[in-house]
């Protein structure tokens, strides 16, 4: 219904009008320039970038990641990785936590030295900037210097946007600098101290890498005894020296005790005479001998030496004195039984003996 109110009423109204339309135009201005609308088809920079570690070390495992650092809608992509293979083990290469629902990453890495990405998106471009590609590297156990992850611009790389219009990229190089190790050396253990394993020890970081471990002291272990033998007037005096087979430095000298027996010579039997030395040193016993043979007693009258006298070793004589035999001097030193020259009383004086007239020769006394 129209509104029926005198002159100066509608005029009122048209003003009121007016002004109330004039006020919603600024106030959409005003959000228009605090919220703009952005454009479906823009581009925008973004920064393909591989991380870089500044200490590493010989033969351990380092993630290197290629991250994207701004939000750019990717929903293509295709590019190279180009690492140091002199210096640098690829072990593993990985979709990154940007590509967390959108679906792996093609990865190629059967050429040394390179890593192959490509991905098309099937629901989702990648919106969140962070890792698209994560890398396990192991460095070389010789290695040191500089190793080198960068983007490989000599291959050909494709980024696109939802109309599958190439985006701006910048890019940032990165890899390992591989810290050169010192060698500690390995520390001896002794009988009585610890000693250390092999270390290494990185000067730049000022830490170990191989981390000396302790080798615990050795212990003695005693070799022997050797026995030294020191003949007096009574006897003898004996040591037993005992020497670590660990430090031959290290050597125990201890005192005998030294006893004797003996088994006296007969006219058929040899005697000895036997020292035997023993030493107890660290709860065991030890001993030694040395012993001595003492020969048989001469027989007198036992010209054949057969260790009985008898008429056969008169005969013996008598076949020296008229030469039908030589006897040896011994043999000789035996038959001369009455103390002078061999001669026929002696054959008498070995019969008497015989037939036990006498009991003892007179060389016996």
């Amino acid at each position: 219904m129209k509104y029926k109110g005198n002159k100066a009423q509608r005029k009122c109204c048209r003003m009121l009008t007016i002004k109330c339309k004039a006020w919603a135009f600024v106030l959409v201005l005003l959000v228009s320039a605090a919220f703009p609308i952005k454009s479906a088809t823009a581009t925008e920079t973004m920064c393909l970038a591989v991380t870089t570690v500044s200490h590493a070390h010989p033969d351990t495992s380092y993630v290197i990641d290629a991250t994207i650092g701004a939000n750019a809608n990717i929903y293509v992509m295709q590019f190279a990785i180009a690492y140091d293979s002199t210096r640098l083990e690829l072990e593993s290469a990985t979709s990154g936590s940007a590509m967390n629902g959108l679906g792996g990453l093609t990865i190629n890495t059967n050429i040394a030295g390179y890593v192959y990405v490509s991905w098309e998106t099937i629901v989702e471009p990648i919106r969140d900037a962070g890792s698209i590609l994560t890398m396990s590297f192991r460095t070389k156990e010789s290695s040191e210097g500089f190793a080198s992850i960068a983007i490989d611009t000599t291959e050909s790389m494709v980024f696109t946007n939802e109309e599958y219009s190439p985006l701006n990229i910048t890019f940032e190089d990165g890899g390992l600098q591989i810290d050169s190790l010192t060698v500690v050396d390995a520390v001896d253990a002794t009988c009585t101290c610890s000693g250390l394993t092999e270390g290494l020890f990185c000067p730049i970081c000022n830490v170990f890498i191989v981390e000396q471990q302790i080798i615990e002291a050795l212990g003695h272990s005693f070799l022997g005894p050797e026995w030294l033998w020191e003949e007096t007037d009574i006897g003898y005096d004996v040591e037993a020296i005992f020497i670590c087979e660990n430090d031959s430095t290290h050597i125990h000298r201890v005192e005998a005790e030294v006893s004797c027996t003996s088994v006296p010579p007969t006219y058929t039997q040899n005697g000895e005479i036997r020292y035997t030395a023993t030493v107890s040193f660290l709860d065991n016993d030890y001993t030694d001998e040395k012993s001595f043979i003492l020969e048989s007693l001469i027989l007198f009258g036992d010209v054949n030496m057969d260790k009985e006298v008898t008429s056969a070793d008169a005969a013996e004589v008598l076949r020296h004195i008229v030469h039908l035999k030589t006897l040896s001097e011994e043999q000789v030193y035996r038959g001369n039984v009455d103390g002078g020259d061999i001669s026929s009383s002696d054959a008498a004086c070995i019969l008497r003996f015989v037939v036990k007239i006498i009991t003892a020769f007179p060389v016996e006394g």
